[in-house]
């Protein structure tokens, strides 16, 4: 079973003194401090109230239920955890923006209601889009707590209870501390992310730092609110959501030998089928209506007939545009990938090295832990902003000429976006071989490489693929850290795509969105296949005894 080792209580007080001097740096520090505070924990309190307990049932139903579709709804689960943000907030955006296309083919003879009160916009617009990213973390997260319940304990209270009774009172009882994590992580992911806030005008900190950090360098002495809300506000932040993470990771500290054994699943009876309906509404609702809302958008036609407007939907056209984006915005695609294969790489064999040391050496287990947290803690313009700091503190014409005319920079910047979960999977890959194997390579005489290159990485050969191809994904979708280290006259796709979408999704802005989800998907997918074919990987092991109890 997975054991969460450390003690919460001490963690969860180092939080709430984070929570403290973020509070009263914020407040005391800066005017504006307040203010941005309170909107990152609306923000953050709106998206957990609809992701958490959405999730948490999913992935109960996924996990430990028999319900048809629960494989279908995995896949799409992990497909959505790369899909970067703003392609989410595209998708939504696409129907129910002020530009979408419910709203352009909406008329008074045919809805009894004025589409546009249905558009997305401000409060609820950055909540929703948050939520429905959130859900699929949340489901991961909850799903590997349940993975690991210990199925002695069900099995005895199934003998006095019903099956309900025993999901409330034991299942999620020994699952509290993976809940506990979901809810850290969504924290940690809406109050660091700017796709989102900064298209509904939504000002979190992460926005300030966006908005205020590239030029608060350049900010007069006298000019001290923006200086301010880059600095103390920023930085108290930054050590409350660092502080989450530190928990999140304490508490799913992994003990040394791993199970992929999967547990019974257990049949639901008379609300099989209700089951099998929620699981159909959520993929619907995470990644169905979004790619729908795309696909309108991309083919959408209006032609005037007389003194109407009549809106078709033209498949040529869709092509055609998919087409001609392919194109159109070839040196955004060529930059894109120019950029995040080599970043992808470094983060790998970066991730792989201190993996290794994680399993060998306490020493590495604490660097590990620390690179997790602080990487999964600090926001992508906290990341652009100290790759740029890196860049400009060095005068000299050869670190100005790799600024400006190298994509160092943000390589630099994406390998260190990617780091974090490169060090996990490839620490959780390496704890599941065996000690035995190692052991006996050391007294055959292997080295230390020797024994990474010809055992290690043999036996996980698949997982180091899929740790790569999942690096790479979320390379190319990043958007806020590349957009502050791109060299001048540099372009990406998600820089392209953002900028687009301020002026709402059009179908130009539809079809680029849909060439990335293809290849977002299509990867989501062999990383999924590769981690679930290794038999380090999880949930890849079958359990013989494994059966289904009524």
């Amino acid at each position: 079973m997975l054991q969460f080792r450390r003690k919460p209580a001490v963690l969860a007080a180092t939080i709430l003194v984070c929570f403290a001097i973020g509070l009263c740096a914020a407040c005391v520090l800066d005017p504006r401090g307040e203010s941005l505070l309170r909107n990152t924990f609306l923000l953050s309190a709106g998206v957990s109230a609809i992701a958490l307990p959405i999730g948490i049932l999913s992935a109960w139903i996924l996990v430990r239920t028999t319900s048809p579709g629960s494989g279908l709804c995995w896949s799409v689960a992990i497909a959505m955890l790369f899909m970067p943000l703003y392609l989410q907030a595209a998708g939504w955006d696409a129907a129910l923006g002020r530009q979408g296309w419910l709203a352009s083919w909406s008329s008074p003879s045919f809805w009894n209601f004025n589409a546009e009160q249905l558009a997305l916009t401000g409060w609820p617009a950055a909540i929703w889009v948050h939520a429905m990213a959130a859900v699929p973390w949340v489901i991961m997260i909850a799903g590997c707590g349940l993975q690991f319940v210990e199925t002695e304990l069900e099995e005895t209270a199934l003998l006095d209870g019903r099956l309900i009774r025993v999901a409330l009172h034991v299942t999620c009882v020994r699952a509290l501390p993976s809940f506990v994590i979901a809810g850290l992580a969504v924290f940690v992911f809406t109050s660091g992310e700017i796709a989102v806030t900064d298209l509904y005008q939504i000002r979190t900190y992460a926005e300030e730092i966006y908005t205020y950090g590239p030029t608060a360098a350049n900010v007069p002495t006298g000019c001290g609110q923006t200086v301010s809300a880059f600095s103390a506000g920023s930085a108290a932040w930054f050590a409350l959501i660092f502080g989450a993470v530190t928990l999140s990771v304490h508490l799913g500290m992994p003990s040394r030998e791993i199970s992929c054994a999967h547990p019974p699943r257990y049949g639901l009876g008379v609300w099989r089928w209700p089951a099998a309906v929620w699981v159909g509404l959520l993929c619907v609702t995470m990644a169905g209506a979004p790619l729908a809302s795309l696909l309108v958008q991309l083919g959408l036609t209006v032609q005037r007939s007389g003194d109407e407007w009549i809106r078709s939907w033209s498949a040529a056209k869709a092509v055609q545009l998919l087409l001609r984006s392919a194109a159109e915005f070839r040196y955004e695609y060529f930059w894109s990938l120019a950029i995040g294969l080599p970043a992808a790489t470094a983060a790998s064999a970066a991730g792989l090295m201190l993996g290794r040391l994680a399993r060998r050496f306490r020493a590495g287990r604490l660097a590990a832990s620390a690179v997790i947290a602080a990487g999964f803690a600090i926001p992508g313009p906290a990341v652009g902003l100290a790759v740029l700091w890196l860049f400009n503190r060095w005068n000299n014409a050869t670190v100005a000429w790799l600024y400006e005319d190298t994509i160092l920079a943000p390589v630099l910047a994406q390998t260190l976006k990617a780091l974090p979960v490169t060090v996990w999977m490839s620490w959780y890959a390496l704890r599941t071989i065996p000690a035995q194997i190692l052991e006996a390579a050391r007294l055959d005489g292997a080295s230390s490489w020797q024994s990474l290159w010809c055992v290690e990485l043999p036996m996980r050969w698949q997982v180091a693929a899929a740790t790569w191809l999942a690096a790479f994904t979320l390379c190319i979708g990043d958007l806020a850290a590349t957009s502050l280290t791109a060299p001048p006259g540099l372009g990406t796709i998600p820089g392209r795509v953002f900028g687009l979408m301020h002026a709402g999704v059009d179908d130009v802005a539809a079809a680029i969105c849909l060439v990335v989800v293809a290849v977002t998907f299509a990867a989501s997918m062999l990383v999924l296949r590769l981690w679930s074919a290794d038999n380090g990987g999880f949930g890849a092991e079958r359990n013989p005894c494994r059966q289904e109890a009524g």
